[in-house]
């Protein structure tokens, strides 16, 4: 799995961070709002966007861990 920074934009006191997250040939973009905070690195905003994305994003993985496999009718698993 990996995860890149697709975007950031900052409103206000709230910026919203999106990361594409690649994992088995698939690509998932999810977007999560941080509250901006004086000191804080694109770093940090970029942790905490994933800790908030972290259930979805696995949530996501679960779901694709198949594509690509292939299914054997006759004995009822993949191959």
């Amino acid at each position: 799995m990996t995860i890149k920074v697709n975007m950031y934009c900052q409103e206000g006191d709230d910026m919203a961070i999106t990361l594409a997250v690649e994992h088995n040939s698939q690509t998932f973009l999810i977007t999560k709002t941080v509250s901006v905070s004086e000191g804080k690195t694109k770093e940090q905003y970029v942790s905490d966007a994933y800790a908030a994305a972290l259930d979805e994003i696995n949530a996501w993985k679960d779901d694709v861990e198949t594509v690509g496999k292939e299914f054997n009718p006759s004995t009822g698993s993949f191959e």
